[in-house]
């Protein structure tokens, strides 16, 4: 085992003196064959003493240094393999927990208004990952009248609260909120006004979501969008430059006659 971390060195001896044999076997070699010429490995840090015992000229010898000088290394430094599994322990501990907490989409006064919600809820720099969240993003939509929606997800070891704030009137002369593309509506959150879609209801761009002389909320929807051509990278570019949007929530490719269909989608305020 220590040959196959350390190395080891291949010793063939154009001899068959048995005093030779006789030292070789004192450092506690024991696979040694015998026959026109001794032939012996031993570790590679024995390699330069035993060379002193053999005859000048009279031998070959071929290290074995092996595909494995990392493990090497590591077995030879038993303070750093001890270091490094606890860094792999701890590395694997932190996946499981939260680091950092963010807040976005409101700035000022409401920000820190919501994370100082967020502080008494128990919300804190490092908690594990299972806490649930969902229920804290439903209080800080109820406890604050000029948030519409929040969402919260976590990206790596980053728990994010996206708030989205009550909105003015998209359509002036009515009052009415319109959408603004055509979706497929994901959730509707009224402050005002009467709401005339419904989650999983189909809306085009224009179509009125919430109706009313001061109508205010948030409507949220899965919005896609498509190209056609041959290449799907040189597609999904066109979709992003075209759309504004680089990250989307789901990328669907299909085969079509004249070459490929992608469909990029994300779930977003369509209002």
């Amino acid at each position: 085992m220590k040959n196959f971390f350390g190395g080891s060195v291949r010793f063939c001896v154009q001899s068959n003196d048995i005093n030779l044999l006789n030292r070789i076997r004192k450092f506690g070699i024991r696979d040694v064959e015998v026959e026109y010429e001794i032939s012996f490995s031993t570790a590679l840090k024995n390699a330069e003493i035993i060379k002193k015992y053999l005859p000048k000229g009279g031998y070959t010898a071929v290290e074995n240094k092996n595909s494995f000088r990392v493990m090497n290394f590591f077995y030879t430094r038993k303070l750093v393999s001890v270091l490094t599994i606890v860094c792999l322990l701890g590395f694997i501990i932190s996946t499981g927990f939260i680091f950092r907490v963010e807040v976005s989409g409101v700035e000022g006064r409401q920000r820190e208004e919501v994370e100082r919600f967020l502080r008494q809820s128990g919300f804190r720099q490092v908690m594990p990952k299972t806490v649930g969240f969902g229920e804290v993003s439903n209080q800080i939509t109820t406890n604050f009248d000029f948030v519409a929606h929040t969402s919260s997800r976590i990206v790596g070891s980053t728990l994010h609260f996206r708030v989205y704030t009550v909105p003015t009137p998209k359509n002036t002369e009515t009052g009415d909120i319109v959408s603004r593309h055509d979706a497929i509506v994901t959730s509707v959150v009224v402050a005002s006004g009467t709401p005339l879609v419904n989650v999983g209801s189909i809306v085009h761009a224009g179509d009125i979501l919430i109706q009313g002389t001061r109508a205010m909320g948030v409507v949220m929807g899965t919005v896609s969008f498509s190209d056609f051509g041959t290449d799907r990278e040189e597609v999904l570019q066109r979709i992003i430059t075209g759309s504004g949007i680089e990250n989307f929530d789901k990328i669907e490719v299909f085969e079509i006659p004249s070459g490929l269909e992608v469909v990029a989608s994300i779930t977003k305020s369509i209002v």
